[in-house]
Order: C-alpha cells, then structure tokens, then sequence
C-alpha cells in the first residue's frame, strides 16, 4: 500500500456532519509530468464536487486522456469522527458505494446497477457478542487467586465437557453448518459458580472478528449444539433463534461479505477485523422487518448449503455454492423483476470484490487522497 501524510485542521463544532471528498488513484503515477497533471484535475473537484455517496450515480472518474486515472467520492462524515465511512486500501470506489448505501437500506449493485430497498440495522440491535477469549481460558488471576477463565481447551474429543469452538481451520470450517473442535475442561481452582456464568454465554453461532478473506470460507457458523467460542469464533447470540440460521446465511452471503469487508479495518494483508465494539456498528440484515415467510425461506436455505463446502473470497468468481447461494438470498428477500435486475448484477460484485488487494492479499495497493 501507498498512503500519504495529511496535515489537516479539525472541523469546528461538535456532532455535525460534514462533506468530506475523497479520491483513490488506479495506479502510481508513471512520472511527475503525469502526477502533476493529476493533482491538477484533483485540485479542480474541490470547485465542482461529486453527488453524495448516498445520491449520486457512483464514483466520478477523473480521466487524462482516455486513461481513467482516479475514481472520485464525496460523502458526510461527523464532525465527531464517524468511523463509519473508510476508503482505505480500496481500488474501486463502486465498491464503498455499495457498501455505504446497503448500510442505510438501499442495495445498488455497480454506478448503473438497479436499486432496490433492503432493511439494514447494526449487530448491537440484534445480538450480543460472547465473551472475550481471556474470560474463557485466560492465566490472569482474579480476586481470592481465581483465574480469569475457568477453562482449559483440550481437543481430546473423550473429555465431553463444554463443547468448543477454539480455532480457525479453513478446511474444516469451509462449510456453515460447523462441528465443536475439542471441549472445555473446567479448571480445578475455578468456583463452578464462574464455570457456569461462563458457560451461560454459550451458544448456537460464532462469527470471526479476524477474517483472512484469501484463506478462511466461512465467517460465521451454526453449530447443532450449543459452543462455547474461541479468539478465533467468538459467540453471538442472537436476541430470537429464529434468526440464527438466516444471519449466518447472511453473513456468508456476498452481502454479508461486503458489510464486513468495508467495514473492517483491512490494515492488514488479505485480512479485515472487526473488534468486539467495533462489530456493534457493522451493518446487517434486519431480520425482524422480514415476515415469517421470507425468514423461513432463509431456514431452508441455510439447510439446502449448510455442507456445501464455499472457497475464500478472493476466489469468488469460482465458488459455485456461494454464488448460487447468493441467487436464492437475493431472490428471498427482492420480488420479480427487483430480484432479477440484481441477479444480473452479482457477476460484477463477485468480480470487483474479489479484485480487491485486500481480498487477494497482494501488498500493491492504490493510492488514496
């Protein structure tokens, strides 16, 4: 990645929104000739801005010559740091559109894709988060010398104790339907009252917080019984069971991947994380605005792909299962000719989500301004 240093001057005020521009260049500029040229062109957009993210057509080319040199987006931003919003390490600003217009309930595939009305809401409205991997089998020591996770993992499938989902493996959890890894063990200085204060955080679902999107399939999983997650797959416990087979066929969906993509950090390379508070705010399907009907379409789907084995984001364009998936999920929630127009365009958010450095892992990345 190629980033520059900005010396800014923060915003007066406080809470109130302001229009910030951004724009990611295709490729390093050849020479300086060609460099200057394009902060030229830069410079001129301050007079003449593009539409906001949220009503424009998409982001604005800037072109020297025929060469589309930068793409161009103009979006409000708190005063206050809405961390909403991040363009980082992105080559096609289609994509942040995208995304940014799912989060406030309007899925618009590509500049010219259809538009069509989809209910979005943030995880905190719909689940709680598990618990922190340290309160499950941490060392540190507590009050009377407990420890801090009454726990030990052990993958010795005879102990039987409380199943767990500990850690990553891309193999067996290519799938969303997924199995316990091992148990835990009690500690034997763990009061049981601990033991079962812990245990109550269990669960039916576990979502990442660390994705290597060239590598992991699945983000999240269903596990028939009840886990207890890892570092790796922490719990999330949805506020109606009813909703849990349709959020991890959500998530896993190119929707879901999209949310989580953008609104990760992707500092780090093929991978995004999205922290505990973080995950919060991260956009998804609202499941209670669905209707019993189209939630027990979802159930089906989850059902009909739970073994089907996905590949890992960067090889979109070649996973069958998760684009066939992504027809039914598109069909589920949109109406006839709505769900056909955005069928039509789910080749193009494979395609450009799949060429996303981030995705792929490659260390050359655009450069941002």
């Amino acid at each position: 990645m190629r980033e520059a240093v900005l010396v800014c001057k923060k915003a007066p005020g406080s809470g109130r929104k302001k229009r910030v521009t951004s724009a990611v260049l295709k490729r390093v500029p050849r020479d300086p000739l060609a460099a200057t040229e394009i902060g030229r062109r830069l410079r001129s957009v301050r007079a003449c801005p593009p539409a906001d993210i949220l009503a424009g057509a998409g982001p604005m080319p800037v072109r020297i010559g025929n060469d589309e040199m930068a793409n161009v987006v103009s979006a409000s931003v708190s005063a206050d740091g809405d961390p909403s919003f991040r363009i980082n390490s992105i080559t096609d600003l289609s994509l942040a559109s995208a995304a940014e217009r799912l989060r406030g309930g309007t899925l618009r595939l590509g500049a010219r894709g259809p538009a069509a009305a989809m209910p979005m809401t943030t995880m905190d409205r719909i689940g709680d988060g598990g618990l922190l991997a340290r309160d499950i089998d941490g060392d540190e020591k507590i009050a009377g010398g407990r420890p801090r996770g009454p726990f030990t993992f052990s993958a010795d499938t005879a102990n039987r104790n409380y199943p767990a989902v500990h850690s990553h493996d891309k193999d067996a959890q290519s799938r969303m339907g997924m199995a316990p890894d091992g148990y835990y063990v009690a500690k034997g200085n763990a009061e049981p009252s601990q033991v079962e204060k812990a245990w109550a955080n269990s669960g039916r679902v576990i979502i990442a917080t660390h994705w290597q999107f060239n590598a992991q399939p699945c983000v999240a999983g269903y596990v028939e019984t009840d886990v207890l997650g890892g570092s790796s797959f922490p719990n999330f416990n949805l506020h109606c069971r009813d909703h849990e087979k349709p959020f991890v066929v959500w998530q896993n969906s190119v929707f879901g991947a999209l949310c989580f993509w953008f609104h990760s950090t992707r500092q780090q390379i093929g991978r995004g994380i999205v922290s505990k508070n973080l995950r919060k705010t991260m956009p998804v399907l609202d499941f209670s605005a669905l209707g019993r009907g189209r939630l027990r379409s979802l159930e089906r789907l989850f059902d009909r792909y739970a073994d089907a084995p996905f590949l890992s984001l960067d090889r979109l364009e070649e996973d069958g299962n998760r684009k066939s998936m992504d027809e039914d999920v598109a069909r589920v929630l949109l109406d006839g000719r709505e769900a056909d127009r955005v069928c039509s365009a789910l080749g193009w958010l494979h395609g450009a989500l799949a060429s996303e450095p981030t995705v792929r892992g490659k260390a050359a990345g655009p450069a941002s301004a």
